[in-house]
């Protein structure tokens, strides 16, 4: 025969008031690569990440001063990921660009989208880029980094009922995103 004790409840985890630092690592190489790979010379007023999470790469841009602007806005549907930017400084807003009023970010009025490690978590990530596409000036840029995991390796399961436990539910493989990119319109700068 067993007795089971109960434990005591452990105390809860003090709230973070940075991001992990693999995420502000990969921020900083995130906004060096955009810079190398924008026009010489290019001054950017308007700046949008979405699917901000911990808010590192809109952090980032905003610290890092030119190209970049002194502020971005940032859109993420987890409320408590939104206030944590908002402490942080970052114009965050629960949501998604795509639904967001035309009055807030006008037809051809952003110079440059950050998407980091967003694009996999959604159904159909071809229709979102194509409404940030409207979005963008003429001449606009579009960043984005996705994971590639395709083939999706067996230890994540197969079940389609039970994705893979981080909610990726489209998965890419070399050459998918380029080439929904171009049929978008877009001319892939870098890859």
């Amino acid at each position: 025969r067993r007795t089971a004790r109960r434990r005591a409840t452990p105390p809860p985890r003090p709230c973070r008031t940075s991001p992990p630092r693999f995420v502000a690592r990969r921020a900083k190489a995130q906004c060096a690569f955009v810079a190398r790979h924008l026009p010489a010379g290019a001054a950017l007023e308007s700046v949008v990440e979405v699917g901000g999470g911990w808010g590192a790469l809109s952090s980032e841009a905003m610290a890092r001063g030119a190209p970049f602007p002194a502020a971005v806005s940032c859109f993420e549907l987890d409320g408590e990921a939104v206030d944590f930017m908002a402490s942080r400084g970052v114009d965050a807003r629960k949501g998604t660009l795509e639904a967001s009023p035309a009055a807030d970010f006008p037809p051809g009025s952003v110079d440059l989208i950050l998407s980091s490690m967003m694009l996999e978590h959604l159904p159909d990530p071809r229709a979102a880029v194509a409404a940030w596409r409207g979005r963008l000036k003429v001449g606009g840029h579009l960043f984005v980094e996705i994971p590639l995991e395709n083939p999706v390796p067996t230890w994540w399961g197969s079940d389609p009922a039970r994705p893979y436990w981080v909610g990726h539910i489209t998965f890419f493989a070399k050459g998918h995103l380029e080439a929904a990119l171009a049929s978008l319109g877009f001319a892939v700068v870098a890859a």
